[in-house]
């Protein structure tokens, strides 16, 4: 009876051990280094995109020379970083994500927050720019102008190298 119950019973125990500590490679929440990284890159591609957009379009939008009588329509700005800033709240559904691969999900979704506090630096500063144009305060502090653009210009660069970090980071798991 012992033997025909350790010839049972340690199989099944065995078993159980092993599936306990592969329950992350077979649960479908946890997914694996290729498709977490995927979800990232589906991510932060279009966002960057986006963002590059922006930048161009304020380029565009606001004169080299700016004077109290020039005439800016930024309203395309606007609609653009309105865009842009939904982009980013959709974002936040990746920090949910879990890989099978514990490093990679540590490592990634803490560059992801840096990622994330850079590109809200970048929004928060093109909304800081929108309303000082939107408001002609150019007219009244035209000092201000050179400053405006090269906070923004700054910004707009770390979030690029947050962005290329990221992306080098996920090229790393595979």
């Amino acid at each position: 009876m012992v033997k025909r119950f350790s010839t049972i019973f340690l199989p099944v125990l065995l078993i159980g051990f092993i599936f306990v500590g592969c329950s992350k490679y077979f649960n479908p929440d946890f997914l694996n280094a290729v498709k977490f990284n995927n979800n990232f890159v589906e991510v932060i591609n279009p966002l960057m995109d986006s963002a590059s957009e922006v930048q161009d379009l304020y380029l565009s939008v606001i004169p080299a020379e700016v004077t109290k009588e020039t005439k800016i329509d930024i309203s395309t700005l606007k609609a653009r970083e309105t865009e842009l800033a939904g982009q980013r709240e959709k974002a936040n559904e990746l920090k949910s994500l879990k890989s099978q691969n514990a490093d990679q999900e540590t490592k990634v979704l803490t560059a992801y927050e840096l990622y994330l506090s850079s590109l809200d630096k970048y929004l928060k500063q093109m909304e800081t720019v929108i309303l000082f144009y939107e408001a002609k305060e150019f007219s009244y502090s035209p000092e201000e102008i050179k400053t405006m653009d090269e906070s923004l210009k700054a910004a707009f660069k770390a979030y690029g190298e947050e962005h290329d970090k990221l992306v080098d980071l996920l090229a790393s798991f595979k």
